[in-house]
């Protein structure tokens, strides 16, 4: 009411105006100085972003609901997770665990590995052809850009689980049909990994003798260069579901007469092998059921299958689900096999059914198949072998008080990247 607003450059209307003004104008003051308003808004973002100095830069080729749930369980101040690749994330609350994860490309870690409070670089492992060349251009960029700046050197390491050889890993599929021809680019292609992973990674871990045994056959570590450990990797208890039990409580927990199956529904996975076992098998006649669940190329053949027999199911059950599974079937099912350019690393639905207290049948190509074979509650089968799997299907016990591991090696892992 105290104010009258003129055109600029109008000396008419400011004329006007002046000749408007009262005497006594009778204005009164805004009450209110916003001095502390601005000074609590600049402040703000500052107070809600307030989180530890990242130390730790993780780059995944892709992010699964798995990683994820798993990661919000073991949190670690100050590590941060870059996603290359898929991001695979289909439960919304995973999505807001917490764990500080982002899509990322090489321009972007690039600017973040410089930060002068990274010590660590996670990367994927030499083996992962497919993101190799990136890595390299990432840490050799980080490397140069922080000497140049004076800033401290970062430590480089990877967790490795790859363990179907160079020779095999590296060959092309568009030279398929020119086997000599793979030969020669895979040769060479190991020759280039090896040496250009020498001078890049610092410290290596293997998530299994297996892998631990291809990488030093194939020259990328061996004789303590670069200095590695082998940690088998174990999730100890699920504490979604049993966020207070012991292992022996785990393996007290009653179940149903269920076999489960989590993966891809491929060959590779051996999907087809265990249809066929069941289709021999003793179990559906014992009440027993087999629940598949995934999707992949094989779908129709699943979905043929149920129609065949009442006791397979199929589906695509929610991570929710998926826990409610695990937690009260008898057994996991993951009987893989070797393909070209792919064997089972380690087979995470394995592991999943071990801290849940299932027992497993698992065939002697997952790279966990070693560390597998030392437990009690672990059948060890040659891949695609129905009648081998079937004769484990045939002496699974319907309550098999499998106790799993009690310790989850995640800590262990990145305690030794971190030196």
């Amino acid at each position: 009411a105290n104010a009258t607003i003129v055109p600029p450059n109008d000396p008419t209307a400011l004329t006007i105006a002046l000749n408007n003004l009262p005497s006594q104008p009778r204005s009164t003051p805004q009450p209110h100085d916003t001095t502390h308003d601005i000074r609590a808004f600049l402040r703000a973002p500052a107070r809600e972003l307030e989180q530890p100095a990242t130390h730790s830069i993780v780059i995944r080729p892709e992010l699964r609901d798995a990683n994820l749930e798993r990661e919000s369980q073991h949190p670690e101040p100050g590590e941060r997770t870059l996603v290359w690749g898929v991001n695979r994330i289909f439960e919304p609350s995973l999505a807001h665990s917490g764990v500080g994860y982002q899509s990322s490309n090489v321009r972007h870690t690039i600017a973040e590995a410089l930060a002068p409070s990274v010590r660590l670089l996670n990367v994927p492992e030499p083996l992962w052809a497919r993101y190799w060349p990136r890595v390299l251009l990432v840490v050799w960029s980080v490397r140069i850009g922080r000497r140049l700046t004076c800033r401290p050197a970062i430590t480089v390491g990877t967790y490795a689980i790859e363990n179907l050889d160079t020779q095999r890993r590296l060959t092309h599929p568009a030279l398929d049909s020119h086997p000599a021809a793979n030969r020669l680019v895979s040769a060479a292609l190991g020759i280039a990994v090896r040496w250009t992973s020498r001078s890049t990674i610092d410290r290596i871990v293997f998530g299994t003798t297996a892998a631990e045994q291809n990488y030093h056959q194939s020259g990328i570590a061996s004789d303590g260069d670069p200095p590695s450990a082998t940690i088998p990797e174990t999730h100890g208890i699920c504490r979604t579901c049993f966020p207070d039990a012991d292992p022996s409580e785990v393996a007290r927990t009653p179940r149903a007469n269920r076999v489960l199956f989590l993966g891809e529904l491929a060959e590779r996975k051996g999907v087809d092998t265990l249809i066929s076992a069941w289709e021999h098998s003793e179990l559906p006649s014992r009440g027993w059921e087999l629940m598949i669940c995934g999707d992949g190329p094989l779908k129709q053949a699943v979905e043929a299958a149920t129609q065949r027999h009442a006791s397979i199911h199929h589906g695509r059950p929610s991570r929710t689900e998926v826990h409610a599974l695990l937690r009260d079937s008898a057994a996991v099912v993951l009987p893989s096999r070797t393909v070209p350019r792919w064997k089972e690393q380690i087979g995470l639905s394995l592991l999943e059914g071990e801290s849940h207290g299932c027992a497993l049948i698992a065939s002697s190509d997952s790279g966990a198949a070693n560390e597998l074979a030392t437990r009690a509650n672990a059948t060890i089968v040659p891949p695609n072998d129905p009648t081998a799997l079937t004769i484990a299907l045939n002496n699974l016990p319907s309550q098999p008080r499998s106790t799993p591991q009690p310790h989850d090696t995640t800590h262990d892992i990145r305690a030794f990247l971190h030196g």
